[in-house]
C-alpha cells in the first residue's frame, strides 16, 4: 500500500514537471536572469549589516547572472567595470556598511539594466521586435515610466522608435531620482546618496545616446563628489545641470531628433564643457561606473578603501590629457582615482605572489590579497607588521612595568588579527593561526601579565608572520601553550600567594626548634630567610596584581616589574641574596660542625680532652633557652 502511494506521488510530480516545462521554456531567459540578479542584490543589501555570509552568497549569485547577460552587450568595458563594482560590494560587506552596499547595488542594478537594454536591441536588430518590446517594457516597469512613455513604447513599430521612446522615459525616470535626492539632502543624506547612485546607474542606459550631452556624466559624478565633500552648493548645481540635460534629452527623443549639438556651459560650469568629456561610450562606462561608489562617510573609511576607482584607460588619450592640463576638477579627481586603483591592483598582485609562494592556490591567494588591500595593507610586510609590532610593544611595556600599556598592545594585536589578516593566516597555516588566536583570547582575560606571557605571544605572532611569508622559524613547544593556558591565569596568582604564606612556616619551626641562643643556628635561619625572600616578594606582587585586577587599579602592578622573572635588576638582587644566604649558611653550618666535633681542633693531637667544648657561642650570654641546648652536651 505504501509503495503504491509513493508511486502515485512520483507519477504526479513527474506529470506536473512535464506539463509546466513548456511554460518555463517559453519564458525569456534574459529577463529571468535579470530578475534573479536584482533579487540577489536586494537580498544582499538587506543582509548588511548582520549576516555577511548571506550577503556574499547573494553577490556571487548575481555575478553568475552577469556572465550570461553580458553576451549581448555593446560595451566590453561595462562588464569589467561591473566586476570591479562587485569587488567593492564585497568590501562593503566586509565593512558591514549598509549605505555603501546599497550604493554598490544601485550602480550594479543600472549596469544590469544596460545589459538587458543591449539584449533587447540585439533581438530587435535580428527582427524579433516583440522580444525587444517585452524586455524594454519590463525595464520600463522597474524604472517607473509615466503613462506617455509607456504608450510611446507600446506604439513603436521599429527599433528606432523603441529606442526614442525608451530614452525619453529613462531620462524622465532619472530626473525623478535626482529630484528625490535633492529633497532628501536635509533629512537623510545616506538616502540621498543612494538615490544619486540609482540615477547614475540608470544613466548607463542612455549616456552613449547621440542625444545625450557629454556633460551629463560629469554632472552626475560632480553631484556625488559634492555630497561626499559636504559641498551642498556644488551638489545642487550639479543636480540642476544634470536635470536640465536630461530634460533636453527627453524632449529630443520625443521629437525624434537624431543628435544634439554639445551645449555651451555657463561660465560657472567651465569644467562641464571641457573637451575631456567627449568620450566614447565605452570610456564613459569605464569612468563613470566606479565613480559612484563613494560614500558620504568616506572620510571615516579605513585606509585603502576609497570611493572612486576608475580604470587607467580614463587617463589615456589626448582629450583626457587636455582636461588634466586645463585643471578640470572632475578629470583631475578621476585621474587620481585611476592612479590609486592601479596602485591597489599592483599591491594585490604583489601580495598574491608572496601568498602563492607560501603554498596557497592561485585563486585563494588572489582572494586573500584583494581582501588585505581592501583592508588598507599596502603589502604583506605591512599586514604582518600590524601584529608583530604591537606584540613587541607589549614586551617592552611589561619590562618597563607598564602593565596597562602591555594590555593595550595586546588589544591592538587582537584587533589587527581579525578579518582579512586572520583569513590569510589561517589559509597559510591554520594550526599556527589557531594557536595565536587562542593565546590572544587567554591573555585578554588573564590577570597579572608577566614577561613570559607576552614573550610567548610575540614568538607565536612572529611564527604567524613567517608562515604567511613562506619562511619557517622555531615554533613554541606545544607544552608551552598547554602550561600557559592553565598557569597564566588566577591559578598563578593564587599559587604564588600561598607559597609566600608557607615560606614563613619553616622559619617559624626553625626558631621554635633552636631559638635564638645559638649564633650558628641564627645564621642558618638568616640564610633560609634570604633564600625565601624572593618567594615572599613574588607572593606580595601576586596579591597586588589580584587587587589591581579586581579594583581596576593598574598602578598596583608595579612590584611585578621588579620580579626576578621580569627585571634584570630583580635577578641581580636575587643573586646577591643567594650569595649572602650561602655565606651565612656556610658560616653557621661550619660552626655547628665544630660544635659536633666534626671540624676544628677537637681532632688535633695535643689538645685538651673530650671535656672541652669547641663552640662559637658564649654560653654565658645565652638569654633564650632552646628546645635542645647544644652547648651543654659538650
Amino acid at each position: 500500500m505504501i509503495r503504491r502511494r509513493r508511486l502515485a506521488t512520483f507519477l504526479t510530480l513527474a506529470l506536473l514537471l512535464v506539463c509546466t516545462a513548456p511554460a518555463f521554456a517559453q519564458g525569456d531567459s534574459v529577463l529571468q536572469r535579470y530578475d534573479l540578479a536584482i533579487e540577489n542584490l536586494q537580498f544582499a543589501v538587506a543582509a548588511v549589516p548582520g549576516d555577511g555570509i548571506v550577503a556574499r552568497d547573494e553577490l556571487e549569485r548575481a555575478i553568475n547572472a552577469l556572465l550570461t547577460l553580458s553576451r549581448d552587450t555593446t560595451s566590453a568595458s561595462l562588464v569589467q567595470a561591473m566586476e570591479r563594482t562587485f569587488d567593492r560590494a564585497r568590501t562593503a560587506v566586509e565593512n558591514q556598511s549598509r549605505t555603501d552596499m546599497a550604493v554598490q547595488a544601485a550602480v550594479l542594478t543600472g549596469g544590469f539594466r544596460r545589459l538587458v537594454l543591449d539584449a533587447a536591441f540585439t533581438a530587435a536588430a535580428a527582427g524579433d521586435l516583440e522580444t525587444a518590446r517585452s524586455r524594454l517594457t519590463h525595464l520600463a516597469t522597474g524604472l517607473g515610466f509615466d503613462a506617455s512613455s509607456n504608450a510611446g513604447l507600446a506604439a513603436a513599430t521599429d527599433d528606432i522608435a523603441m529606442r526614442l521612446a525608451f530614452e525619453a522615459g529613462a531620462a524622465n525616470s532619472i530626473n525623478t531620482e535626482l529630484t528625490f535626492a535633492n529633497r532628501m539632502l536635509a533629512s537623510d543624506r545616506d538616502q540621498a546618496y543612494v538615490a544619486l547612485a540609482t540615477a547614475y546607474g540608470n544613466s548607463l542606459m542612455i549616456q552613449d545616446s547621440p542625444r545625450a550631452d557629454a556633460g551629463l556624466n560629469t554632472n552626475l559624478v560632480g553631484a556625488a563628489q559634492g555630497l561626499v565633500s559636504g559641498d551642498d552648493e556644488a551638489l545642487r548645481t550639479s543636480i540642476d545641470n544634470a536635470s536640465a540635460l536630461l530634460t533636453r534629452l527627453a524632449n529630443a527623443a520625443v521629437s525624434g531628433v537624431a543628435s544634439l549639438a554639445p551645449t555651451v556651459a555657463a561660465p560657472t560650469q567651465e569644467p562641464v564643457s571641457q573637451p575631456a568629456e567627449t568620450e566614447t561610450p565605452e570610456t564613459t562606462v569605464e569612468v563613470g561606473l566606479p565613480a559612484s561608489t563613494e560614500t558620504p562617510a568616506q572620510a571615516e573609511a579605513p585606509v585603502g578603501l576609497t570611493g572612486t576607482q576608475p580604470t587607467v584607460t580614463q587617463t589615456t588619450g589626448g582629450a583626457d590629457l587636455a582636461a588634466l592640463q586645463s585643471g578640470d576638477p572632475a578629470a583631475l579627481a578621476l585621474f587620481v582615482a585611476a592612479y590609486e586603483a592601479e596602485q591597489r591592483a599592483q599591491q594585490a598582485s604583489a601580495i598574491a605572489t608572496r601568498l602563492r609562494a607560501a603554498g596557497l592556490a592561485e585563486s585563494v591567494a588572489t582572494t586573500n590579497a584583494e581582501r588585505l588591500v581592501a583592508a588598507g595593507y599596502t603589502d604583506l610586510d605591512a599586514a604582518t607588521t600590524a601584529i608583530t609590532a604591537p606584540a613587541l610593544a607589549a614586551v617592552s611595556a611589561i619590562r618597563a612595568g607598564d602593565v596597562e600599556g602591555a594590555q593595550a598592545a595586546i588589544a591592538d594585536v587582537s584587533r589587527a588579527f581579525t578579518g582579512p589578516l586572520l583569513a590569510a593566516a589561517t589559509a597559510t597555516n591554520a594550526a599556527t593561526a589557531g594557536e595565536a588566536t587562542a593565546l590572544l583570547s587567554d591573555l585578554a582575560s588573564n590577570p597579572g601579565l608577566r614577561i613570559q606571557d607576552v614573550t610567548l605571544l610575540a614568538t607565536q605572532v612572529d611564527q604567524v608572520a613567517r608562515s604567511m611569508s613562506g619562511s619557517t622559524a622555531a615554533a613554541p613547544s606545544p607544552v608551552e601553550f598547554t602550561v600557559s593556558s592553565v598557569w597564566s591565569s588566577w591559578i598563578r596568582l593564587a599559587v604564588l600567594a600561598l607559597l609566600g604564606v608557607f615560606a614563613f612556616v619553616p622559619l617559624r619551626l626553625l626558631n621554635i626548634a633552636f631559638g635564638g641562643g645559638n649564633a650558628n643556628w641564627r645564621l642558618v635561619g638568616f640564610a633560609l630567610f634570604l633564600l625565601l625572600l624572593p618567594v615572599v616578594y613574588e607572593a606580595v606582587a601576586a596579591i597586588l596584581s589580584a587587587v589591581a585586577e579586581l579594583a581596576d587599579m593598574p598602578n598596583l602592578e608595579i612590584l611585578g616589574a621588579w620580579s626576578i622573572f621580569t627585571s634584570t635588576t630583580g635577578q641581580a638582587a636575587w643573586a646577591v641574596l643567594v650569595l649572602l644566604a650561602l655565606i651565612l649558611a656556610t658560616i653557621g653550618l661550619r660552626g655547628i660542625c665544630v660544635q659536633f666535633g666534626l671540624l676544628g681542633s677537637r681532632n688535633r693531637p695535643g689538645l685538651a680532652g673530650s671535656n672541652q667544648t669547641p663552640t662559637l657561642v658564649d654560653s654565658g650570654r645565652v638569654t633564650k633557652p632552646s628546645s635542645a641546648d647544644w652547648d651543654e652536651e659538650f
